[in-house]
């Protein structure tokens, strides 16, 4: 008898495919793709193409001719923010970039931020809210900050982050527009950083990782232990997670700035550069290995004790999966098997390293681009040599799991009731 947790969406997940709003044969490698709890988007050329989540009904078609050279994007919430190199047509070697932000709400643009940096060298983030206190007439007292939405930019060449203020022009409009409401500068030149809260944290080329009190513009702490510059950073309600170029990823105290873990990949891969996204329990770090018998490689960690838990290897592509009903993160991996020629889609738990759920034969790409968010897998992937949006549900069906229950009940109450009353009693 099986003793499978997972509801029967994972085991046969609702699955469709939607056909790109471009023309096919006009597709380059420069295509991207982003999703969040409520859009998903689709960047092609010089327009943005939005759908609703879960609906996945086409809302909003974005874009100028300035969006040509766009290099990736995300969204934060309802805000999608578009990166784009430099598109001076006269000098190829113009250095610098371009950040477009939209409200996904009304699919009206919010306003645009030209930086001297690289688009791999600017970073954006949106912090979440939280209780400030403040003195007020001798008194201490609290208050939610921020209290209009704030997204946060960060300059590695510029040596600033800049606070902006999302200011609604009414209450009956659906047009926002960005305000610069804080500059703090001069900072260190940091390629990455988070926020979260009043909090912002970055990781510099001097190899500290610095945090930021965002409404007073202080350096509360300064971070030290990496030998090389940083990589990526995360942050939570207790943890710093940071990566570097010196092959480690390192777990800190939020609040006393210790050092409680140092996670060290070298052993594992082969090239400096690697990713890191972070759960609750877990440190997912991952490199691409170029060439032959390459692939992503994937290492989970134990946040808790800093210890490696599992190992993927060989992957043809990887991101953060759908989110189990404990609230636990899940792992997606696109697998190739070259000998047999088929494709295996696999969602694997972070706690036990097992495959949750396999779906082989899936069309066989030679292009694929897909993300995560909660219930729901999308791809961009080629199949009958077309490329098509692809979208796997894995929603628990509570509606339906109740009634499965609720007729689980019913039945066992007639059993009851058919039965003898001294078996009962007993």
């Amino acid at each position: 008898m099986s003793t499978s947790t997972l509801p029967s969406t994972w085991e046969e997940p609702r699955q469709f495919s939607l056909p790109l709003p471009f023309d096919p044969d006009l597709i380059t490698p420069e295509l991207l793709l982003a999703c969040s709890s409520t859009h998903v988007a689709l960047g092609h050329s010089n327009r943005i193409y939005v759908y609703s989540s879960p609906t996945f009904d086409l809302v909003h078609v974005l874009g100028t001719e300035d969006l040509s050279n766009q290099q990736s994007f995300q969204i934060h919430g309802e805000i999608l923010v578009v990166k784009c190199r430099n598109n001076d047509p006269l000098d190829d070697s113009t250095e610098g970039c371009c950040l477009y932000f939209w409200d996904l709400s009304s699919g009206l643009s919010i306003g645009t931020v030209v930086m001297t940096d690289y688009y791999y060298n600017a970073s954006v983030s949106i912090p979440e809210t939280e209780s400030v206190d403040r003195e007020e007439n001798g008194e201490r007292v609290q208050e939610e900050w921020p209290k209009i939405p704030t997204l946060i930019v960060c300059s590695r060449r510029g040596l600033f982050l800049r606070i902006y203020s999302i200011l609604r022009h009414s209450v009956t409009s659906n047009s926002a527009s960005m305000e610069l409401a804080k500059t703090i500068s001069p900072i260190h030149g940091a390629r990455h950083h988070a926020s979260m809260r009043r909090t912002a944290v970055t990781g510099g080329d001097d190899a500290t990782i610095r945090v930021w009190d965002i409404v007073t513009g202080e350096c509360r702490m300064v971070l030290i232990g990496h030998r090389s510059c940083g990589e990526s950073i995360h942050l939570d309600e207790t943890r710093i997670c940071s990566s570097s170029n010196d092959h480690t990823a390192r777990i800190w105290d939020r609040h006393s700035g210790d050092c409680l873990h140092i996670l060290n990949v070298a052993p594992f891969y082969s090239v400096r550069a690697f990713t890191m996204d972070a759960t609750p329990s877990h440190l997912v770090t991952k490199s691409y290995i170029p060439g032959p018998g390459g692939g992503h490689n994937i290492l989970i960690w134990d946040s808790v004790s800093g210890t490696l838990a599992h190992r993927i290897s060989d992957q043809k592509a990887s991101c953060l999966g759908p989110i189990l009903r404990s609230g636990e993160r899940t792992v997606v991996t696109w697998e190739v098997n070259e000998d047999s020629g088929i494709d295996c889609l696999k969602i694997w738990d972070m706690r036990s390293g097992r495959v949750l759920a396999s779906y082989p034969n899936v069309p066989r790409s030679l292009y694929l681009r897909f993300r995560s968010h909660d219930r729901f897998l999308v791809a961009v992937i080629e199949q009958d040599k077309k490329r098509v949006l692809m979208v796997w549900n894995f929603a628990f069906d509570r509606c339906s799991e109740d009634n499965r229950l609720e007729g689980k009940l019913a039945r066992t109450m007639s059993r009851i009731d058919k039965a003898d009353i001294s078996v009962i009693k007993e």
